[in-house]
Order: structure tokens, then C-alpha cells, then sequence
């Protein structure tokens, strides 16, 4: 359509932008930004989100949620509290379309059962508490019928418990939220690409995983040398990060050998 081949121009010129002189996380936002802002203006958007029309505002979701990925493709997740705060108005108005969208779906876009609950499930956005996107995950694997992450995504969502004080926790609280809509994002990404898109990210996916598997292994080793004995869950501790990450990458791999599969003519 022509909405895909705008996207596709949209993100061409951010990555030759990129390959000229890699710009820094500030520049790379503000020119997010600005051609969110020429997209909207081409199309006739509003600016102003409760302006909006329902397939405005998918239309919008669409073209934040490319942006965030491109982001994150550039400059890796926002981990620190200062690389939060500069991706902060991207993130926040994604979630706050996304809000609008479901509330405006009396008819939901997909028709899917799936969809409906979703939209009861959708909660507020306040301040220093976490939306919880765990569950809206969970949907989308049922309806991928890509039952085997679940057990995963689960066990990802009790490393990290929902804070019961907004006061003393909007900090992991903001954290936590931006890591699920990270995992939310990369999910929805997935399931809509290509079969070439999928063989990059899934050869990618390899990599990152023979990356981190040597970084664990030379942990243990030298663990085992110092302590005389395997790591045990317990001494994971220096190591949770990439631990954490390295389930989360071989769950991705599943996820795409699963839709590799499905879209494979000779099978």
C-alpha cells in the first residue's frame, strides 16, 4: 500500500542518515520527531491526538511504533534513567494512541475476540504506575498459536514484580513498563515481516545468542576456577542482565523459526 511504501521511505532516510554519520540519541529523537510531524502534516493529521479519528490514530501507532523499533535499532533499549528521559515523549504518546485507539475501537480493528478482551484490559496511564503490557503479550501469542514463549514471558514478568509503591518505585515502575512495550513492539514487528526480514533478524537473533553464550560461558569458567564449583541460580547476580537477556533471545529465535516455518511453501 501507499502507507507501507511512505514508512519505507520515512525509515530509508533515517538509516542513510544514520550510515552518513551515526547522530546521537538526542539528534536521532529529534529527527524521529520531526518526520513523524512532515508524515502527519503530508496526510492531513492532527497534531493534537485528541483530534484524531480512529484510523487516525492507527495510523499513528503504526508509524510511533517503526519509529521506536528504528530507535532501538540504532541506540539498543533505554536502560539508564537519562536514555529513558530522552526517548520518554516517543514511548509516551505510543502508549497514549494506543490508549485512545482501544478506547475508540467500539468495533475492534481485527475482529478478534482476542482484541475485545484486550480492550477491557487496557488500563489508565498514571503517573509512577506500570502498564501492564504482560498481559497484552500473552494475548497475541495465543492468537499467533506460538504457545511455547509463554511459559517464558511469564517467568520474565516474576524476575521483575510489579511495584506495589508508586512513590518509592515510579522509577523501576517506568523501567519495567518501557522493557514489556519493548517486547510488545518486537513482537508485533516479528509476526508482520517479511520472509527476508525474517531470515536477517533471525540470523541476527543467532548471533546475539553465540555472543552472549560466550560471555556466560567465560563467567562460569572463571566462577568454577575461583569457587571450585558450578554456578548455581544464586550467583547469577553480576551476571542477571545477560542471563535475562540470553532467555529472551532464544525465545525470539523460537518465535521466528516458528513463523519461518509457517510462511515456507515447501512445507
Amino acid at each position: 500500500s501507499s502507507l507501507d511504501h511512505e514508512d519505507e521511505d520515512n525509515e530509508d532516510d533515517l538509516r542513510v542518515a544514520q550510515k552518513e554519520k551515526k547522530p546521537t540519541k538526542e539528534i536521532t529523537v529529534e529527527l524521529i520527531l520531526k518526520k513523524l510531524k512532515e508524515k502527519r502534516i503530508e496526510r492531513c493529521l492532527p497534531e493534537d491526538i485528541k483530534k484524531m479519528t480512529k484510523d487516525n490514530l492507527a495510523e499513528e501507532k503504526t508509524s510511533l511504533q517503526k519509529s521506536l523499533l528504528f530507535y532501538e535499532s540504532q541506540h539498543g533499549r533505554p536502560v539508564s534513567r537519562e536514555d529513558r528521559h530522552i526517548v520518554k515523549p516517543l514511548y509516551d504518546r505510543y502508549r497514549l494512541v494506543k490508549q485512545m485507539l482501544t478506547r475508540a475501537s467500539i468495533t475492534p480493528i481485527l475482529g478478534s475476540p482476542s482484541t475485545k478482551r484486550r480492550s477491557q484490559m487496557l488500563q489508565p496511564i498514571i503517573e509512577g504506575e506500570t502498564a501492564h503490557f504482560f498481559e497484552e503479550i500473552k494475548e497475541e501469542e495465543e492468537d499467533a498459536d506460538i504457545s511455547e514463549l509463554t511459559d517464558i514471558l511469564k517467568s520474565t514478568a516474576q524476575i521483575h514484580p510489579i511495584a506495589t509503591s508508586p512513590v518509592e518505585n515510579s522509577e523501576s515502575d517506568v523501567e519495567e513498563s518501557q522493557e514489556k512495550l519493548t517486547r510488545e513492539l518486537r513482537l508485533s514487528s516479528i509476526r508482520a515481516a517479511s520472509m527476508p526480514e525474517l531470515l536477517e533478524q533471525l540470523w541476527k537473533a543467532r548471533g546475539e545468542k553465540k555472543k552472549l553464550r560466550k560471555t556466560l560461558r567465560e563467567f562460569e569458567e572463571g566462577f568454577y576456577q575461583q569457587n571450585g564449583r558450578n554456578v548455581q541460580k544464586e550467583d547469577r547476580g553480576p551476571m542477571l542482565d545477560e542471563y535475562r537477556e540470553y532467555k529472551k533471545v532464544k525465545a525470539k529465535l523460537r518465535l521466528l523459526e516458528v513463523l519461518i516455518s509457517k510462511q515456507d511453501p515447501s512445507k
